[in-house]
């Protein structure tokens, strides 16, 4: 989510005020800083804010919109004021360096009275998003509840008493002290620092710690760390670990939204704990990816420790504003990590070391090829997946088997050396010269012919009207020429050709029953007219008996009957057992006899 920041920063040349504040205008937002701080010793004049503002923000309103920052002092005196147009505002994103605030001269306004505008005041205005370095800083964001989506840091003073440290809405620093050790906290006393009162650092020298007396609370208990109070006496750390928290991806749906009709929505923030320090990102609203881009450290010990990250969502964010109803918020996830695992010196990968997911594709591959590949043997799936599986591998060895057929059959006939093709939607046209081997004469096999192929089919989702033919012109002659109709249905495929340089024609017609089972019949009428009007009628099946075994038969008008049965020993593994007998053969009936494995990798 994107946000218009507003850091007011100062004045200068203001005419005499005694607590002047700025108001901030735009669109339906109307805002208003806390009153002006002055340094030691410097004039009235030059009053100081330091405030950032972060509204949210939307392109399509703001493009016609202007920001009007106007000086007032109480009670309602107006001092100067500004307007900017918002259609060219900067946008910042980290890790780029923070826009440099500027001086505008403050003028005076229609309706208001001018006599006190004078000097000018110290702004900056860019677009940035919740990881911007001056979001936990911002006073005002259109999220509700601002206040509870802060970073927190939680650091126990000794064992079993935590002190909470938040930022308050009433412009104070509270710090709590709390005995942990029983199931519900017992507060040791509480400290209230007003903002005010504490120095801006303005340089590198060393800030010196004070002492701040505990007001209320209960008695502190018996001490349950006996580590000495000076740290020089403490054992030296081992080690620093650092932990950068970057985000989340595919977080569920935690609640509904009210303002977005009920939507699901869910506000996460990260926690981690280490030894007695905890630690709270700021809380991203309404985001199922959440980036906080965070970093934390700790001091090391011990290595056989463990660090535990939390995501949890922010329950506050559309609660009753009353706080009648109490809510907790929802924990999402968690996670642990064992310091002995992590290597020093060195950022532990997101992916593992020496693997490019770039290079191998890892994340592109398919769920259902991840799952066979990890399955166990014999497999545990369903026998449906099994068969879906092994359906899939037997489409792919079909086109392996069509497209290497192809090559070998086109090798073995001509060598092409040119070929245009003029392919649409319904219709094209392929033309080739090629060179063809010469198979006759005392040179077999050592001269070539050229040979001319031209080639087209026309037709739609249901009809197609094809042709083919390949002239020699060293002979004159036509190699082959011929012509065929086809009808394509889902259930249905039916042919009509003309084969043999129109000697032969040939119909044929193949029907599915079942796809599940493969459950098919086909039959093929073929008649030559030059051997004597010659004519075969074959009818064959097939269908798959068990689910890894396939069978097929055929039987023709000339006591010819074949058979095949493939198994599928393994998922990689085929072996088919093939035959045919020739009843009207006189010695040997059976003809043909054979097996065939195949192995694919």
């Amino acid at each position: 989510m994107q946000y218009l920041f507003i850091r007011i920063v100062k004045a200068r040349g203001l005419s005499h005020n005694e607590s002047p504040y700025v108001k901030i205008r735009i669109s339906n937002h109307s805002l208003r800083t806390k009153p002006a701080i002055y340094r030691p010793g410097e004039p009235t004049d030059s009053p100081e804010w330091n405030q950032v503002f972060a509204l949210g923000y939307n392109r399509l309103d703001l493009t016609s919109s202007t920001l009007e920052v106007s000086v007032w002092d109480s009670p309602e005196q107006y001092l100067g004021g500004i307007c900017l147009g918002l259609s060219d505002v900067l946008v910042r994103d980290p890790p780029d360096s923070p826009l440099a605030p500027q001086w505008y001269h403050l003028e005076s306004s229609p309706g208001q009275n001018s006599c006190r505008v004078s000097g000018d005041i110290q702004l900056s205005v860019w677009i940035g998003t919740q990881n911007d370095d001056a979001f936990p800083e911002a006073w005002i964001s259109d999220a509700p509840y601002v206040s509870h989506t802060r970073s927190k840091c939680i650091v126990s003073l000794e064992r079993g008493h935590d002190i909470h440290c938040r930022r308050a809405v009433d412009d104070c620093l509270i710090l709590v002290v709390e005995d942990r050790t029983n199931k519900e906290a017992i507060s040791l006393g509480h400290i209230i620092i007003p903002l005010g009162s504490i120095e801006q650092r303005i340089d590198e020298r060393h800030v010196a710690a004070k002492w701040f007396p505990l007001e209320g609370g209960a008695s502190a208990g018996p001490i349950v760390d006996f580590r000495p109070t000076a740290k020089q006496l403490w054992k030296p750390a081992i080690g620093i670990l650092e932990l950068g928290i970057l985000g989340a991806r595919g977080l569920m749906p935690m609640k509904h939204n009210p303002y977005k009709g009920g939507k699901g929505s869910t506000d996460a923030y990260c926690v981690a704990k280490y030894g007695k320090k905890w630690v709270r990102t700021r809380t991203i609203t309404d985001s199922f990816d959440p980036r906080w881009n965070e970093q934390y450290t700790w001091q090391v010990y011990d290595p056989c420790t463990v660090l535990t990250i939390g995501v949890f969502d922010n329950s506050r964010i559309f609660a009753d504003p009353s706080g009648l109803e109490e809510k907790f918020d929802t924990r999402i996830g968690k996670l642990r990590i064992r310091v002995s695992t992590l290597e020093s010196n060195k950022v532990q990968p997101k992916i593992p070391a020496g693997m490019d997911i770039r290079l191998s594709q890892a994340e592109t591959v398919d769920a259902d090829e991840l799952d066979e590949e990890f399955d166990t043997i014999p497999s545990s799936k369903p026998p449906e997946i099994i068969r879906a599986r092994y359906d899939r591998l037997r489409i792919l060895a079909a086109r392996v088997q069509t497209v290497l057929g192809d090559i070998a059959t086109q090798g073995e006939r001509v060598q092409a050396l040119v070929e245009l093709r003029l392919l649409r939607d319904y219709f094209g046209i392929a033309a080739g010269v090629g060179v063809q081997a010469d198979e006759q004469g005392p040179f077999r096999g050592y001269g070539y012919n050229p040979v001319v192929n031209l080639s087209g089919v026309a037709g739609n989702t249901l009809f197609s009207l094809g042709t083919d033919i390949s002239f020699n012109v060293a002979k004159g002659t036509f190699d082959e020429f011929s012509a065929g109709l086809s009808f394509n249905s889902p259930f249905l495929i039916s042919a009509l050709n003309l084969d043999d340089k129109l000697d032969a024609v040939k119909a044929s017609c193949y029907y599915t029953f079942n796809p599940l089972t493969r459950t098919a019949i086909a039959a093929e009428l073929k008649h030559n007219f030059s051997e004597n009007g010659a004519t075969i009628f074959t009818v064959g099946a097939q269908h798959s008996l068990f689910p890894f075994t396939l069978m097929k038969a055929r039987v023709n008008n000339e006591a010819k009957i074949g058979g095949l049965i493939r198994f599928e020993v393994w998922e990689k593994l085929l072996v088919a057992i093939t035959g045919e007998v020739d009843f009207r053969a006189s010695n040997n009936k059976i003809s043909q006899v054979g097996m065939s494995m195949a192995f694919s990798l």
